[in-house]
């Protein structure tokens, strides 16, 4: 998972050569990814330029789940899967703002 200023970005290896079912169910601030992978090549791609908050490898059965920010703008999520890898954009949206509000006591 990477998390900037504008966007999340979630990538999720999975070799599409192999038996896969993707499951992409979004509650509200809330993402579950679940897949099913057979068998998994890995591949060391370092980047410096990023800095990631969580990086896994597995195989098998699995189902990952994270919350997303207040931010998140949950009308406009974005996946593509491309080459076995499930990718996956959430734009940021101006967060609410704090209103000062007075309470009247009575």
């Amino acid at each position: 998972m990477e998390i900037n200023e504008d966007r999340i970005l979630t990538i999720s290896d999975i070799n599409e050569n192999n038996e896969t079912k993707e499951n992409e169910d979004t509650k509200k601030h809330q993402e579950t990814t679940e897949s099913e992978i057979k068998n998994k090549k890995i591949e060391d791609n370092k980047n410096n330029e990023r800095k990631y908050s969580i990086i896994e490898s597995s195989y098998g059965k699995f189902s990952r789940s994270f919350n997303i920010p207040e931010d998140a703008n949950l009308e406009n999520i974005q996946a593509k899967m491309e080459n076995g890898v499930l990718e996956v954009i959430i734009n940021k949206i101006e967060p609410p703002k704090n209103q000062k509000r007075s309470i009247q006591i009575q």
